[in-house]
């Protein structure tokens, strides 16, 4: 034991060395006074402090608010909104990728006040398959979620909302589901609170469509009229027009309608030749050209940003069922919910249809039923899938019960969860049977 330990537990293994059960020392220190039997373990939970801020504590946040923002307003306060159009934040995080989960002092206090029981006595089932362990898991991953939410970026949010300085960027690791519990809990949430949402696309490949549908989402749900993307960083020194035109109307076509091109590097010197190239400035033998490709932008950019997309199917999002199955010692679960939800993706866009996604922390808050239409803020949907899933949360399934009884239309696309609030559930299987 040591200042930075958590917990420590007894366990007990079975024939084939499998942890079965943990008993949580009241003591840490009494591991010392206690020899082990042969069939036992002892099992160290510490924290590792000090790699990022922690965004789950306010008061870190508040600072970094006084010693950041406010330096800018009291320089530049009078050009906010105007020379100075908006705030772009950059990959904000987390620690809980590797062997390990996101911690902060914050958190057990807030976990016990948020689900009612206490987190320590229950922190092997977020690594091993004992006890209650995907209803504790699906409890700890929402919890950081909403943690991350109102200690974080809901008060730099409304920081810019005040003073009139627009909120864009996008977080750390949007892509997969694996990437968002280990680097933000869930991204979707994150974006009602930018004025601007936004994504990061690296690379000259084009990845899934899920990346860019989860935002544009959410947008046209709350009524965000522009969306922003990151992109060409890691395209590499020789990506042409064609490379980044490519990159960037494959991501128009998913909604998005702005560009943050990475990047412009006033010099190469030292290690900058080598970050995430390329460098879009005078670096390049195109340069004098460029402007040729931003007025293409400019004016397709102009276009798409005006009218409503009528969008009619909604794809609930299955971050719940991502956060039940998760564990850092064994990411199968979750890499093959974010395999089949690409493979839904692809084939729902590949037969000319749109859809957005339904994060289930907003459809609480945002969703309603009227005359066989699902509405979530500015959306209305006709058509609901429930995509390959385990979980689901209790109060998205009250809305798809409404939402059925109304004579809306329901498809499930895959497994039909058996959990809710990762609970053992027969509540989804009945409503799949009447659909």
């Amino acid at each position: 034991p040591s200042e930075n330990t958590v917990a420590i537990f007894v366990a007990e293994k079975d024939a084939k060395g499998h942890y079965v059960s943990f008993r949580r020392l009241d003591e840490p220190r009494s591991i010392y006074r206690r020899p082990l039997k042969p069939h036992e373990a002892a099992v160290h939970f510490a924290y590792r402090m000090g790699e990022n801020v922690d965004v789950f504590n306010r008061e870190a946040t508040d600072e970094f608010l006084r010693q950041t923002h406010e330096v800018y307003r009291g320089a530049f306060g009078g050009e906010f909104g105007r020379a100075i159009p908006g705030l772009f934040t950059d990959e904000p995080q987390y620690s809980g990728n590797g062997h390990r989960v996101p911690w902060s002092l914050e958190l057990p206090k807030y976990f016990s006040r948020a689900c009612r029981y206490e987190l320590l006595d229950r922190l092997p089932e977020l690594f091993f398959p004992v006890g209650r362990w995907t209803k504790t898991r699906f409890d700890f991953f929402e919890t950081v979620t909403r943690l991350f939410l109102l200690a974080w970026t809901m008060p730099i949010y409304q920081w810019c909302q005040r003073h009139n300085l627009p909120l864009t960027g996008h977080l750390m690791a949007e892509d997969t589901m694996l990437a968002q519990i280990q680097w933000t809990g869930a991204a979707m949430p994150h974006y009602e609170y930018m004025h601007v949402p936004g994504i990061d696309h690296l690379g000259r490949e084009l990845g899934s469509p899920v990346l860019v549908k989860q935002m544009t989402s959410v947008a046209a749900q709350l009524g965000r009229a522009r969306t922003i993307g990151e992109m060409f960083g890691c395209a590499g020194w020789n990506a042409s027009f064609d490379d980044m035109r490519f990159i960037a109307e494959w991501q128009f076509v998913l909604g998005l309608n702005m560009i943050c091109q990475h990047l412009s590097a006033l010099t190469l010197r030292g290690v900058r030749k080598r970050d995430y190239p390329p460098s879009l400035h005078y670096h390049q033998p195109w340069w004098p050209q460029y402007y040729h490709w931003n007025d293409y932008m400019s004016r397709l950019l102009s276009v798409l940003s005006e009218g409503t997309p009528v969008t009619d199917v909604l794809i609930i999002h299955p971050m719940s069922s991502a956060w039940a199955q998760y564990s850092p010692l064994d990411h199968a679960p979750v890499e093959e919910l974010d395999r089949r939800l690409r493979d839904l993706a692809d084939f729902v866009l590949a037969s000319h249809a749109d859809f957005h996604f339904g994060d289930e922390l907003i459809l609480e808050r945002k969703g309603r039923t009227a005359g066989g239409e699902l509405m979530v803020g500015d959306c209305r949907y006709r058509l609901v899938v429930v995509p390959d899933a385990t979980n689901l949360r209790k109060s998205t399934v009250r809305l798809l019960a409404r939402f059925h009884e109304a004579g809306g239309k329901i498809v499930f696309a895959g497994r039909v969860p058996q959990l809710v609030d990762g609970e053992p559930s027969d509540d989804v299987a009945a409503l799949a049977r009447k659909c």
